[in-house]
């Protein structure tokens, strides 16, 4: 025997296929109402994924471009400084290289993270809408005459 709750849903699901028409169209357009809010939300995360990818492939060309300037200056005459709040800190040019690797490598990790995330969405999304297509093949099918 079903669980309580999944028997309720399946005899209103039953009796609303048996039941009038409008109830059918109805329940369909319920479905097709669900399916087309969680699309919904799925194109939304997928953007804000996008532009957050957007963001650390920026921060990674800025980074790099540090890097190879970094990389340019002479160890024995050259003056690194950082900037920590309102002041310029002198820094040795080795611990700068390292840190800016450091931070290219964690960028590079986030935007592997970010692309497998949207890579998520966009397989999701299809799944949405191959069941709202799906859902609408269904709702002709039952609107039109039986013969």
């Amino acid at each position: 025997a079903l669980p309580a709750p999944a028997r309720r849903r399946s005899s209103c699901f039953a009796a609303s296929w048996v039941g009038h028409g409008t109830t059918m169209a109805s329940a369909v357009q319920q479905r097709l109402e669900t399916e087309a809010k969680a699309f919904q939300t799925f194109q939304k995360d997928h953007t804000n994924m996008s532009q957050a990818f957007s963001k650390l492939l920026a921060q990674q060309n800025e980074n790099g471009m540090v890097l190879s300037e970094l990389k340019l200056l002479d160890e024995s005459s050259a003056k690194v400084y950082k900037l920590v709040g309102p002041v310029l800190l002198n820094q040795d040019l080795d611990e700068a290289k390292s840190n800016v690797e450091k931070r290219l490598q964690y960028i590079g990790d986030e935007m592997k993270r970010t692309q497998n995330h949207i890579n998520d969405l966009e397989k999701r999304m299809e799944e949405k809408k191959a069941k709202i297509i799906q859902i609408q093949q269904q709702a002709k099918q039952a609107a039109q005459p039986k013969q």
